[in-house]
């Protein structure tokens, strides 16, 4: 059941109503001590205190925008004024590296099909529609780990009371994977499957307080690339200004969804932010209002996901967000329409 439809639940609601976030300049805000390692299983639920009181800075931000804009120098920024919990962009390490174990050390003895497809692989190869079926399962092994991730930050939320702060999140990653298949690098089938997925998972989260979308001309943003430090980038064919724009687009068409549902700001960052231009936005942040009103009118969704947030429905949400049931969640819609991204048994039995 989605979580939409669990929201009309009776309990003790856990929202209070705040004036604004508080800075803190780099020092500690005074949470309530966490209980992050506490067991949470159903039997447990009369006995363990379900959450801390939530505060002013018990909120999800969100730090969006194109490739290579400075997100991540933002997000750092963002939480170290308000004593967030940074979590920084999902990267290809994450897909490849294995409770510390790197997969790229089977490759040898795998086939082409299955061996593990990185980014730097995808920007140096100049064949550029040869890699289709690689490029689906990376795209579709970044939302898996981009979704993880905002559970984590949600659960962190819950059991600590501490906000955190994500980059580059789940929520719009759709952007991406419309600019891969608008440019040829993944199928028809991959992309109609991918739709399904978002519509199929997305509407799961509890949707962020604030969206800070970091916004530059793709024109400014090529030249940056191409005038900087990071080779893999700079130096890629299929880094062209048109893939930026896609991206940007993209992000353009989330920002008008999701404003429904939550706070959005969008900075211009076609020049580097100086220090005092940084504390103007975290000043302006901090006088939002990013609660829900305490009568919000019947067509007001705006938040709604916390408009109802009370002890019971944090059971549920414990329960459902363990990992097995989010596995769960991703093997109810199943990739037989494109067995381009699937590795046949055929090929296992080559090395196995």
């Amino acid at each position: 059941m989605l979580l939409r439809n669990r929201l009309q639940q009776k309990g003790k609601y856990l929202i209070n109503q705040f004036m604004g976030m508080k800075e803190m300049f780099g020092e500690k805000y005074p949470y309530k001590p966490p209980f992050e390692n506490v067991s949470f299983w159903e039997r447990d639920f009369p006995f363990v205190q379900k959450m801390p009181g939530l505060s002013e800075n018990s909120k999800i931000i969100t730090v969006e925008g194109n490739m290579c804009s400075g997100k991540t120098k933002f997000a750092k920024e963002l939480a170290n004024c308000f004593d967030l919990k940074l979590f920084n962009p999902i990267t290809d390490r994450d897909i490849y590296y294995d409770n510390k174990v790197d997969l790229r050390v089977f490759d040898p003895v795998l086939t082409d099909r299955a061996k593990i497809y990185t980014l730097d692989k995808f920007y140096s190869n100049e064949k550029r529609f040869a890699d289709k079926t690689l490029v689906c399962r990376l795209q579709l092994n970044f939302f898996k780990k981009k979704f993880y991730q905002y559970i984590e930050a949600l659960k962190h939320l819950i059991y600590t009371g501490q906000g955190v702060v994500l980059v580059n999140s789940a929520i719009y990653d759709y952007a991406y994977t419309e600019t891969l298949y608008k440019n040829g690098y993944i199928t028809k089938n991959f992309y109609d499957y991918m739709k399904r997925l978002y519509k199929f998972t997305i509407p799961e989260f509890f949707y962020p307080h604030l969206i800070v979308n970091l916004d530059i001309p793709s024109k400014d943003l090529f030249k940056n690339i191409k005038n900087g430090k990071r080779d893999r980038e700079k130096n890629s064919k299929f880094l062209t200004e048109n893939f930026l724009n896609e991206i940007r687009n993209g992000c353009q068409i989330r920002n008008e969804k999701y404003k429904k549902y939550c706070e959005l700001i969008e900075v211009d960052v076609s020049k580097p932010l100086v220090d005092v231009e940084l504390d103007e936005i975290f000043y302006d942040i901090s006088k939002m209002q990013l609660d829900p009103p305490e009568y919000p009118k019947w067509n007001d969704i705006k938040f709604y996901h916390w408009q109802y947030l009370s002890v019971h429905l944090v059971e549920e949400l414990i329960i459902s967000y363990d990992e097995n049931r989010l596995d769960d969640l991703f093997d109810q819609i199943k990739a037989v329409a494109c067995p381009e991204y699937l590795v046949y048994g055929e090929e296992v039995a080559q090395w196995t």
